[in-house]
């Protein structure tokens, strides 16, 4: 029997593939350019879920522009696949998705990717964050 794929995965690993070529998939060990030295803190444990979510929309603020595609535990459940999400509701996005799923967005990690600014946010479970430049893309 052969396993269903959510249809977003095939757009979203060609983005990931257009602005960070060479990664093999969403698993921040298989994303090119997050070296240690990539890594700056960003504390999840036993802090507020809120401050959590709040902290995260500060950081991509500045640096994701667009169409992002955001990659969670939860885009690996056959019926949700990778979310697609513009900027402008990024921030509800991220505030209500805990409300959804009864768990907070950064349990797990989370990798964004704005292809129109060229940028990706990675967010590790250990409590670390990372930008990375690559390619600019537009999504069709």
């Amino acid at each position: 029997m052969e396993l269903s794929v959510h249809p977003n995965w095939r757009i979203a690993e060609r983005v990931l593939d257009a602005v960070n070529p060479g990664s093999g998939g969403f698993d921040p060990d298989q994303i090119v350019g997050l070296s240690p030295a990539a890594w700056t803190e960003f504390p999840t444990d036993d802090r507020d879920p809120r401050d959590v979510a709040e902290r995260l929309v500060d950081y991509c603020r500045p640096v994701l522009v667009g169409i992002l595609v955001v990659v969670t535990m939860h885009s690996f459940q056959s019926n949700f696949g990778p979310f697609f999400v513009h900027d402008t509701g990024f921030s509800e996005f991220v505030h209500s998705y805990a409300e959804v799923f009864e768990d907070v967005m950064t349990a797990s990690d989370v990798v964004i990717i704005s292809p129109r600014a060229g940028r990706m946010v990675v967010v590790h479970h250990n409590g670390l964050i990372a930008t990375i430049t690559g390619n600019r893309y537009e999504l069709r």
